[in-house]
């Protein structure tokens, strides 16, 4: 199967999902326009979640970052450097709860190789930054 008839189906795909979500928001918005009054916090989370998700994609896709693709599969094969990754907007869960950013470094029972434990909020760019400083004190 040629890709060109892939990523037809797949905008397709993308387009019908786009036309649920436009019609769940609307029909959400005509339940909660006049007014003010209690909303489950599992209805809260949902639409909060599915916010940031749009934000996210319609962010990536306005980027240009789909048509990159190409331009790291190009350098892998070439073995250049890899270009610098978008680093993009936090998620509006990141801004609300920070997550301080922690690595811990512990040794084997046999004192052979180490543990890197890293815990930090996921942002674009966050594995390239860790592999990056990684490689430039060459730890594999």
């Amino acid at each position: 199967m040629n890709e060109a008839k892939v990523r037809d189906h797949e905008y397709s795909m993308a387009r019908s999902e786009l036309s649920t979500i436009v019609n769940a928001a609307k029909r959400l918005q005509k339940k909660m326009a006049k007014g003010e009054g209690e909303v489950e916090a599992w209805v809260q989370s949902k639409i909060t979640k599915a916010a940031d998700y749009l934000d996210s994609a319609a962010d990536y896709v306005d980027s240009g970052e789909m048509n990159k693709e190409e331009t790291v599969l190009e350098s892998i094969k070439k073995s250049a450097p890899l270009p610098e990754p978008n680093m993009g907007r936090l998620s509006r869960q990141s801004k609300s709860f920070p997550i301080q950013a922690r690595v811990s470094l512990q040794p084997d029972e046999r004192n052979q190789y180490f543990a890197l434990t890293l815990s930090a909020a996921d942002r674009s760019g966050l594995l390239y930054a860790v592999a990056k400083a990684l490689a430039k004190y060459l730890i594999s």
